[in-house]
């Protein structure tokens, strides 16, 4: 079950453009097999990344960590690897946009149990945001 709204798409893809133009990449959005990931980026048909948006609500020094799933980040270094491009995690918080391709954190059990989905608890990695680079 998937809990993206319209407006989450375009956020993401607002962030997405601005990666692109700052990178000098060219956008390649993910078909949905790949639902771990959200876009691949290239410059002239070369790959060159495998990127993960998310947006936040919250500003980046609201929490010390970003949670994220574990299953995304080992699929992004697991394609990544095989490929030999890096993974990023971009995320926009209401006051940054911030990168990282560092994964190391804490691991924990957790998730929402207020939607009545038995799939939401799940594995978690907890990013610390000093992993993070500010654009």
């Amino acid at each position: 079950m998937k809990y993206e709204s319209q407006r989450d798409l375009a956020n993401e893809r607002a962030v997405i453009d601005l990666l692109c133009k700052r990178w000098r990449c060219s956008l390649f959005k993910l078909p949905a097999r790949y639902d771990e990931l959200d876009f691949a980026l290239h410059r002239d048909g070369v790959l060159k990344c495998f990127v993960e948006v998310k947006c936040r609500t919250n500003a980046q020094a609201a929490y010390p960590t970003l949670i994220i799933g574990l299953r995304k980040v080992v699929t992004g270094q697991m394609l990544a690897e095989r490929a030999g491009v890096p993974f990023y995690l971009v995320i926009r918080w209401t006051d940054v946009i911030g990168y990282t391709s560092t994964f190391s954190g804490e691991v924990r059990l957790g998730g929402r149990y207020d939607r009545g989905d038995e799939q939401d608890p799940d594995l978690w990695m907890h990013i610390p945001v000093t992993q993070f680079v500010n654009l």
